[in-house]
Order: C-alpha cells, then sequence, then structure tokens
C-alpha cells in the first residue's frame, strides 16, 4: 500500500508532466521531496475549502498594505497568478531587459536564466523546511534586472490567501544582476476565516557587484494564518542591501533573514519591527555571515507586545572578514504586564582589525508619562498611540512613504488592542 511520500511523488510528477514543466525541474523536486523523507519529515497538506474572497474585499485587502491606487486595478485583473500572487506591471517603454513574472511562467519563458540562479542560494538539502518548499512550492515569482540597469520606480509583489484551510508554498527569485539600483516590496495578507491556513516561503535574492537594493518586506496576516519564512540574500562586491521587515498579526510566526556579505566593501542595513497581541506568538531571526573584508553591517531590531502576546528576537552575526565592523541593537516595549518579549543576540567575531557591539532594552508603560498626556487633553488611547508611534518612529521612517502611514495606522491598532 503506497504511503502518503509516494502519492505525493506521483502527484508531483503527474503535475509537472500537465504543466510542462522542465525535467531539471521535476528531478530538483523529487530529489527535494526524497531528501525530505529521509531527513524525517512529515506531510501535511491542507486542501482550500469555504468560499473565495470577492474582488471587492480583495480590494480592501491591498488597501491595507498600502498598494498604490493606480497599481489596483491592474492588480485586480491581469496580473492575478498562482496561488494569489499579484505584482504590478513594468510601465510601458521601461523594458530594459527587465523580468518581473510568475515563476512558473518564467521557468517555461526563460528557463536557462532561471536555472541559473534558483536553488542556488537556497539549496534544497540545507535543512527539511528547503527541502519541504523545493519539492512542493506551487506558485511565486521571478524578478531579475539586467546588467547597468538601475530601476527609478518600485516593484510590488502581494501573496494573498484567499481561502480557509490552505496549504500556500511560494517561492520567490529576485537577481540584481552587476551596477543595478532596484526597489522591491514583498507584501503578504489574508482575510478572516473560521479556519486556519499557513504559509510556508522561501525567497532567495543575489545583489551584484556595485549593486543596490531596498527591499521592504511587510507581513499583515488575520489571526489564524500560521506563518513560516525563510529569506536569504547574498550581497557580492561593493553590494548594499537595505531590508526593512514588519511582521504584524498571524497565530505563530516564524521568519529567519539570512544575510551573507559575500564580496570586499559589502554593506548590510536591516530594521525589523515585530508584534504580538493576544494569542500571537512571533519570532524573528536575523543570520548575519561577513565573510568579506571592510564590510559594514548596521541591524536593528524593535519588538512590540500587548495584550498577552510574545516576541522573540533572535540574532546570529559571524563575523570573518578583516577591517568590517558591525552594530547590532535590539528594543523591546511592552504594553501589559501580561506580555513577553525575549531577545538573543550572539556575535562571533574571528576577523582581524573589526569592530563589533550589540545593545538590548526593554521598556514597558509608563503610568506616569500616560497620566501626563492625559493631562495634556489626550485620552488614553491616544496616549498609548502616542508612545507608541515615538517608539516606532525609526521604523517607519525606514519605509517607502506610501506605505508609512498604513504601518503607523497598524501600530497604532496594536498600542490600543
Amino acid at each position: 500500500m503506497a504511503d502518503s511520500f509516494d502519492i505525493i511523488r506521483k502527484s508531483i510528477e503527474k503535475k509537472s508532466k500537465d504543466s510542462g514543466e522542465p525535467s531539471w525541474l521535476v528531478d530538483l523536486r523529487l530529489d527535494a521531496l526524497s531528501h525530505y523523507r529521509e531527513i524525517g519529515g512529515t506531510i501535511q497538506k491542507h486542501e482550500p475549502c469555504g468560499r473565495s474572497v470577492t474582488r471587492e474585499e480583495t480590494k480592501k485587502l491591498l488597501d491595507r498594505i498600502g498598494v498604490r491606487e493606480n497599481e489596483k486595478n491592474y492588480m485586480l485583473g491581469i496580473s492575478q497568478i498562482n496561488d494569489k500572487v499579484y505584482m504590478n506591471p513594468i510601465p510601458e517603454g521601461f523594458g530594459k531587459g527587465i523580468i518581473v513574472k510568475p515563476l512558473v511562467n518564467a521557468i517555461k519563458e526563460n528557463g536557462p536564466l532561471v536555472k541559473r540562479y534558483f536553488n542556488k542560494i537556497v539549496n534544497h538539502r540545507e535543512n527539511a523546511y528547503a527541502a519541504y518548499n523545493t519539492a512542493l512550492w506551487d506558485g511565486g515569482v521571478f524578478a531579475y534586472v539586467p546588467k547597468g540597469v538601475k530601476i527609478p520606480f518600485q516593484i510590488n509583489v502581494v501573496f494573498i490567501i484567499d481561502k480557509e484551510r490552505f496549504s500556500q508554498v511560494p517561492r520567490a527569485l529576485l537577481v540584481c544582476e552587476e551596477n543595478t539600483d532596484v526597489k522591491f516590496m514583498e507584501g503578504c495578507v489574508a482575510p478572516i476565516y473560521r479556519e486556519y491556513s499557513d504559509h510556508k516561503s522561501i525567497t532567495e535574492i543575489l545583489v551584484g557587484k556595485n549593486s543596490r537594493l531596498e527591499i521592504a518586506s511587510m507581513q499583515n496576516w488575520s489571526p489564524n494564518v500560521a506563518t513560516k519564512g525563510f529569506k536569504r540574500a547574498i550581497i557580492k562586491e561593493n553590494g548594499h542591501i537595505k531590508w526593512v521587515d514588519g511582521s504584524f498579526g498571524g497565530s505563530r510566526n516564524h521568519k529567519t533573514l539570512s544575510i551573507i556579505l559575500e564580496g570586499d566593501n559589502s554593506k548590510a542595513d536591516i530594521n525589523t519591527f515585530i508584534t504580538a497581541s493576544k494569542g500571537q506568538v512571533t519570532r524573528v531571526v536575523d543570520r548575519i555571515d561577513v565573510k568579506g573584508r571592510g564590510c559594514g553591517v548596521n541591524a536593528q531590531s524593535k519588538s512590540l507586545a500587548g495584550n498577552g502576546g510574545i516576541t522573540e528576537y533572535s540574532s546570529t552575526i559571524s563575523l570573518e572578514g578583516d577591517g568590517s565592523s558591525v552594530f547590532g541593537s535590539c528594543e523591546s516595549l511592552l504594553l501589559d504586564n501580561k506580555s513577553r518579549s525575549s531577545s538573543y543576540p550572539t556575535v562571533n567575531d574571528r576577523a582581524r582589525d573589526s569592530w563589533s557591539t550589540h545593545e538590548s532594552s526593554t521598556f514597558v508603560f509608563d503610568k506616569n508619562a500616560i497620566d501626563y498626556l492625559r493631562s495634556r487633553g489626550l485620552g488614553e488611547e491616544e496616549a498609548r498611540a502616542s508612545m507608541t508611534m515615538g517608539f516606532a518612529k525609526p521604523f517607519t521612517l525606514s519605509l517607502p512613504v506610501e506605505y508609512r502611514r498604513e504601518l503607523e495606522r497598524l501600530i497604532s491598532i496594536k498600542a490600543s488592542a
């Protein structure tokens, strides 16, 4: 009698054949599934049920993450792709070899290019999670910016779960060749259902020599969505990544941001903001490997926990490149005595002539400060929101202006929840 892995293997073979996937991808999927089985992985794949989200409800979801008005009609129509992924179009007349399309389409239309980078930044044999995603991914995006192209607009990609009891397993691949300048935004949203869903994603990023990437990752899930994400970026010589990451909502959330500064004089600025309220546990892990010489890292995290929520932040920085510098900090704000916030920083410095430091701090709402603000005419909720926004300001100021107001509203809601 066939077990669940045999059933999944046959399902992969059939689906890959029906969709016309190339042999190299089918072989990769099956090898990943085999490896996942060897290391003791289990299969829990939920099928969607319940009604789909209407067009108007989808519009409200896009509103929540601040998608610009002039892109909404496009994103609600012809840009909808597999697994409910939306992306903005490349402006007419601005081709320049830029590719932004569904990953499934890119594999068919740009196969050799995708094969060159796919599974190279995050390999399926690294761990069980990478093996699971590589075997079962369905939907995602491929973004490619050729050498020397500087994009004056932002690329937006939005993942939406529109059914309950749905397991979403997307894959994203973003390649910035040499001497490029790119702005990229990845958003994730889901409406509220009675049944739980989950989202298991992997994002692979390459920042080429002398290139700059500004990336914003924003998750605003409903409370009945469990999420796990792994994102890795490799930075080449003189490359620079500025990564802003925010996690709001969800039930059990675990996200890892991995950055490898491979080239000399490469730079990374990482700014994360995580929140948790009643019934929510949010964990974010930063893993930064400094291999090149003369590199610089600035990694800052802010955590907001209220109404019994739990936030956990862990950072591991491995410093090997000589003449490099690292600054790390994590700050937590507790809105009440029912909530909990933890941080676990680690710096492994094995380089010569290097400099590294880390600082941590935890704040609680000061009743005297709230009373003072109330004496100046603010209500209690307004006072709490004002103090929370003061804490979050360094993060919100790092966001693109079109998303800043929406995130400030979400943070204010957390303060009064």
